[in-house]
């Protein structure tokens, strides 16, 4: 595999928030809905995975969560997965963000997903995420449920993801204004920026399966977990 090559995302967040350099499109016309309201988006993409090591998750993945793919010729290093989550599920998500004073707005997401029309999308909630780790990572599945807080779950779930599965992981009050493929193109990961000499999050993160950042991730995770639900200002890794 190649060395990483660390990029910063150029996406703009909430509230007017610049992060970089965003690139203003016209939307494509937005899929049509189902009868019952649900977004009616073409099928996914087969996820370029060979001798990645990541076939056998993504078939697991497709048959949890009922999804269905078709052949793309996109050929992208990072698998075109959208990764979203949030805890318990998706139906909590939408009540909490239509709350008097919410600091998230669906259309948010949304608009990544339009962007992104041929890629693969999976919200991953508390049951979904429980049994992708039971699955694929049995060793840190105690650590995974000692978490009391949702939000340290959620963070701790992420690397894992993107080592087993790849695709790229976006916070939910995250919006896209212009298509990820270019920023990904020729890395291996890719990591947000948070200004001069102040690092990366971990709210927009981009990966191909297998890597070892990820692993070290996971290690320092199992390392700092009993520390891992402190405030914030004792444990700024929370966990990670």
């Amino acid at each position: 595999m190649h060395h990483a090559i660390l990029r910063v995302f150029c996406i703009c967040a909430i509230a007017g928030l610049l992060l970089g350099l965003c690139i203003l499109q016209v939307d494509p016309a937005p899929p049509q809905p189902h009868a019952d309201g649900q977004t009616q988006l073409p099928p996914p993409p087969c996820t370029p995975l060979e001798g990645s090591g990541a076939s056998d998750a993504v078939q697991w993945m497709h048959a949890q969560l009922g999804r269905h793919c078709q052949p793309s010729n996109l050929t992208i290093t990072i698998p075109p997965i959208l990764h979203h989550i949030y805890f318990p599920d998706r139906a909590s998500f939408l009540r909490g963000a239509q709350g008097k004073g919410s600091a998230t707005n669906p259309a948010w997401s949304e608009s990544c997903l339009r962007l992104h029309p041929h890629w693969e999308h999976v919200f991953w909630g508390e049951a979904e995420a429980k049994a992708f780790v039971a699955k694929f990572w049995p060793g840190f599945l105690a650590t995974f449920l000692s978490y009391d807080h949702p939000v340290s779950r959620s963070d701790a779930l992420r690397p894992l993801l993107l080592h087993t599965l790849g695709g790229v992981y976006l916070d939910l009050d995250i919006e896209c204004f212009a298509p990820l493929e270019p920023m990904l193109a020729g890395a291996d990961v890719v990591l947000q920026g948070t200004g001069p000499m102040e690092g990366v999050t971990n709210g927009a993160m981009a990966s191909v399966p297998g890597h070892q950042l990820w692993l070290d991730v996971a290690g320092e995770l199992e390392r700092r977990a009993p520390r891992a639900d402190l405030p914030i200002d004792r444990n700024p890794f929370s966990p990670i």
